[in-house]
């Protein structure tokens, strides 16, 4: 991450006391770059924010864990390290951070985040609707929860200490752990209205990359498994049924994306994609059954034409099943050539 840490270390130096307001856990995984040495060059200049700890390598869990452990801040979010906040839009995001009634009351804030290139060409927006705060996890309105990204998430540094969270070690995509556990027991959301966060996009090394995601793909199915069999236990738990639906509505949107990834995109890099969707749908049948049921709903819209993926694949519907990921690679392809027009690549 050497070549993305300064970019987006140097966008969280804020003017005044602000300064004085957060700090910065700077969590090197294990690096052989120069990200340790950068690290250091930002906690020499400012000592009072910067705090750079070197570890040994434990995946993306292990770094939010141990920040976890030693944040001193009211409030925690994650920043990745190719990832930048907007530099304008922090200092309102700070200021909203230190009123009274947030400080008080928020268990979680939401707020919205782009998608940019290398060289932080706007590639798109997710913007979440506005609410007036505080927001219970009920009135989400649905294609809000759609959204429910990592981007976009602030926790309460307390709450998530109380409710026991720990992220899975060893392994990479545990980042919709952030998004799922919390949930529980959530009383309070409060909506700032601010693109803050500048999510990097189209990297090759990245890991939503189709061909590094064919080579984890494992771990990413092993994520969701572990949700599914965690939530009838976390379900009984929640706060209300507002949080249980919403628990359920997440997982829902995570086992299509399992089924969506296989179906549409890594049948091209990996030869048994088939294989491991088959042991996916036979492990959800005898974990979930009720959702196994469900997800055979799971449509989706292709080129303009309307899709029920997980339906068609289980009947063996094999023309419609060509001709949706024909269309889709064609889709794909046209969106991937108009973004690096965009970007000038």
């Amino acid at each position: 991450m050497e070549k993305y840490l300064d970019r987006c270390l140097s966008a969280l130096i804020v003017d005044g006391n602000q300064m004085r307001q957060f700090e910065v856990l700077v969590i090197n995984d294990g690096s052989k770059d120069r990200t340790s040495e950068i690290g250091h060059r930002f906690e020499d200049h400012y000592p009072e924010t910067f705090r750079i700890i070197d570890k040994e390598n434990g995946h993306y869990g292990s770094c939010i864990n141990y920040g976890l452990a030693i944040a001193k801040g009211l409030f925690v979010k994650v920043l990745d390290a190719d990832d930048t906040f907007d530099p304008a839009v922090f200092p309102e995001f700070l200021h909203f951070l230190s009123d009274d009634d947030v400080q008080e009351n928020g268990d979680v804030i939401l707020s919205d985040y782009i998608q940019v290139d290398d060289n932080l060409v706007l590639l798109s927006r997710h913007l979440y609707s506005s609410y007036s705060n505080p927001v219970k996890i009920s009135d989400l309105q649905k294609e809000d929860r759609k959204k429910w990204f990592i981007h976009g998430l602030t926790y309460r540094t307390q709450y998530l200490r109380d409710i026991h969270h720990k992220q899975t070690e060893g392994i990479a995509y545990t980042d919709i752990e952030w998004c799922f556990y919390p949930i529980v027991k959530i009383r309070n959301l409060y909506r700032f209205e601010g693109a803050l966060y500048r999510y990097t996009k189209l990297r090759e090394d990245q890991s939503v990359n189709p061909a590094v995601q064919g080579k984890n793909i494992g771990m990413q199915v092993g994520i969701v498994k572990k949700m599914i069999q965690d939530f009838p236990a976390i379900s009984k738990d929640c706060l209300s049924e507002g949080n249980r639906s919403f628990l359920h509505d997440f997982i829902t949107l995570q086992v299509s994306h399992i089924y969506q990834l296989f179906l549409l995109t890594l049948h091209r890099h990996i030869k048994s994609s088939d294989i491991l969707l088959q042991d996916f749908d036979s492990f959800l049948q005898q974990h979930a059954p009720d959702l196994y049921q469900e997800i055979e709903g799971y449509s989706t819209r292709v080129a303009g034409l309307y899709f029920e993926p997980v339906k068609d694949w289980r009947e063996h519907k094999l023309f419609k099943m060509k001709l949706m990921q024909t269309l889709y690679s064609l889709a794909d392809f046209k969106v991937r050539m108009s973004r690096k027009i965009k970007s000038g690549r």
